[in-house]
């Protein structure tokens, strides 16, 4: 464990814990100023009953200095009070000077209310170590603070003593005393801190792992909710033409024909497999970047397309006439090409037409545009279009099923690359996908 004796932690964490020290620190204000106005008022009160010149050869000062500690707590009590009801972030200036300045004050009364009366440094030290140990342990200093407390502690030592002492000879004896328990008051005061520090670094840390426990829970429960829903149809599919290719009477056209449509459930089921295991690969980056030249992708993926299931559809290619050079995973973006590429596709009338191009911007970044003349994307589903398991999962112009996953796969692609993807649409009149890299 780091006691930090000498420096203050840097973690992104010490922000925070400043605002709960802050916290902590306003509430023992509070409780310590009420329980000296308590202490000052039961003595106040003693005078009534108790003769005190008749045994304390300074009454007369120890009055005064009650006095003093009177004042000073009905000042600092009300404030407290109304001051542990802000917000951590309110008021930090005057919090900080207040936990500064009454733990001085609390351990300066404490020392001078045992030496005044009795006029002899022995008996200074034992209220002055109770004094300086209660506020070592109580209140939270970070680095600078305690060395302030423990400058200021050691400079009213010395004041007094000087001002009050009629003994010379132990005069020296008791500085050193002094200024051992201002040591042992600073290693106690940093101890405490730490004890508090790293015991909130294992709260965040248990807290972070609860965290991250809870969205893989989600997502485990989120993935056997699609698994139960999306394969539920196609294996009902396969389940109900294997009954009736069970039945007699089926010729071989007849058998070919369910054969084709279990095939076609088999390759729709593994579809939804693939996409599921896709979105927890997306990000995996085991594999060094590529210095990648995207016109060749591009290529590749037009080419591919031409030869797949566009059908009556056709698709373009628009490139520019310089290379596009970008460090990246060749693998990953031809994941997210082939994503674009199908849902244009997917929703694009067989005599539609789609575009597929490649665009250098003068930012030092390059754009991929997927865009088709199809049927649109209404305006109230864009806002979830990039959701895992999206509420803007839609079937296709075939029936073709969606689990909802491939656009929140392309847009998790496109950021793993330091980039973003951007979507406008037009009911009835077409889409466009827009994803920018920087090169």
């Amino acid at each position: 464990m780091n006691y930090y004796f000498f420096s203050h932690p840097r973690q992104a964490e010490y922000r925070a814990f400043r605002a709960r020290m802050a916290k902590l620190n306003t509430h023992i204000l509070w409780i310590c100023s009420v329980s000296c106005l308590g202490l000052f008022a039961t003595l106040k009160l003693s005078t009534l009953f108790i003769d005190y010149p008749s045994f304390l050869p300074r009454a007369e000062a120890f009055d005064q200095l009650l006095n003093v500690m009177g004042v000073g707590t009905i000042l600092v009590a009300p404030v407290a009070y109304r001051l542990r009801k802000t917000p951590p972030r309110s008021y930090a200036v005057l919090k900080r000077t207040l936990s500064l300045l009454f733990p001085l004050f609390f351990i300066l009364v404490c020392m001078h209310l045992s030496y005044i009366p009795q006029h002899n440094p022995k008996n200074t030290m034992t209220m002055f170590l109770l004094g300086s140990f209660a506020v070592a342990i109580l209140w939270l200093y970070d680095y600078w603070e305690t060395l302030l407390v423990s400058i200021g502690t050691f400079a009213g030592f010395i004041a007094g003593i000087f001002l009050f002492s009629e003994h010379p000879p132990a005069l020296y004896g008791n500085i050193f005393i002094c200024l051992a328990i201002v040591v042992a008051f600073y290693c106690i005061s940093r101890i405490t801190f730490a004890v508090h520090y790293n015991s909130f670094l294992q709260y965040k840390t248990i807290e972070s792992i609860n965290q991250a426990l809870e969205k893989t829970n989600r997502q485990k429960t989120d993935i056997l909710g699609v698994v139960a829903h999306d394969l539920r149809s196609p294996i009902s599919n396969v389940e109900g033409l294997l009954h009736l290719l069970q039945m007699p009477g089926q010729n071989d056209a007849d058998r070919e024909m369910l054969l084709g449509m279990i095939g076609q459930s088999c390759h729709q089921a593994n579809g939804i497999i693939h996409d599921l295991l896709e979105v927890s690969r997306a990000t995996e980056t085991q594999q060094p970047t590529e210095l990648t030249l995207l016109n060749e992708l591009l290529q590749n993926a037009h080419r591919q397309w031409q030869q797949g299931p566009l059908q009556q559809r056709t698709l373009s290619l628009q490139l520019p006439d310089q290379p596009v050079l970008l460090q990246a995973y060749p693998g990953k973006i031809e994941r997210m090409l082939n994503n674009l590429l199908s849902n244009a596709i997917k929703f694009t009338a067989p005599d539609g037409h789609i575009e597929l191009a490649l665009e250098v911007k003068p930012e030092g970044q390059c754009t991929i545009t997927v865009t088709d003349n199809g049927i649109g994307i209404p305006a109230e589903l864009l806002p979830h279009l990039f959701d895992r398991y999206s509420k803007a999962s839609r079937k296709g112009l075939n029936g073709q099923g969606s689990v909802g996953l491939g656009m929140h796969i392309t847009r998790e692609l496109a950021q793993l690359h330091g980039g973003h993807i951007a979507v406008s649409s037009v009911p009835k009149k077409g889409t466009r996908f827009t994803v920018t890299l920087p090169v």
